[in-house]
């Protein structure tokens, strides 16, 4: 019979009551104490933030336990003079339209990438992979007319009686 019903009937008959949680006092208070000690904390935490300068490597470095700090030193000094040598090479191209500015500026892995592409071949393989090959050409004869190869005959077809 509840099937057969229409759906405003049935609200009618059965209407929706969605019962009111029951809150203790008691865990009211104490849920708002935590928030207002939450939301101190995190002002606090974003007032220190806000006036916290930015920190270099070199303090960084400076801060470190002392167990560390020259493997930091060293990494940093080592990626210093790589950095110093992609910039050199890709400046040395004479096709570079960067300026060392813009360069210095740039990731590791973006020097890295533009020195490939700048650095020039040396090896005679490598030049292979990057142009034409002429494995198959034989040698070019200095002087044709001196040659004592004959060219042969253009050949004549014919389709009339032979």
């Amino acid at each position: 019979a509840l099937m057969a019903m229409e759906e405003s009937e049935l609200l009618v008959k059965f209407p929706i009551v969605i019962p009111e949680p029951v809150v203790n006092e008691e865990e009211e208070v104490e849920e708002e104490t935590e928030e207002v000690e939450n939301e101190e904390i995190e002002e606090v935490e974003d007032e220190q933030v806000e006036n916290q300068e930015p920190i270099t490597a070199e303090a960084y470095v400076q801060n470190a336990p002392p167990e560390i700090r020259d493997m930091l030193e060293d990494g940093l000094e080592t990626n210093r003079r790589t950095r110093s040598k992609l910039i050199e090479t890709i400046m040395a191209n004479e096709a570079n339209g960067f300026s060392k500015k813009f360069l210095e500026a740039q990731s590791s892995q973006v020097l890295r990438n533009l020195s490939k592409l700048a650095a020039p071949v040396e090896n005679k393989e490598e030049n292979e992979e990057r142009g034409a090959r002429f494995d198959g050409m034989r040698e070019v004869p200095d002087n044709l007319e001196d040659s004592e190869e004959e060219p042969l005959n253009v050949p004549t077809m014919s389709f009339g009686d032979a």
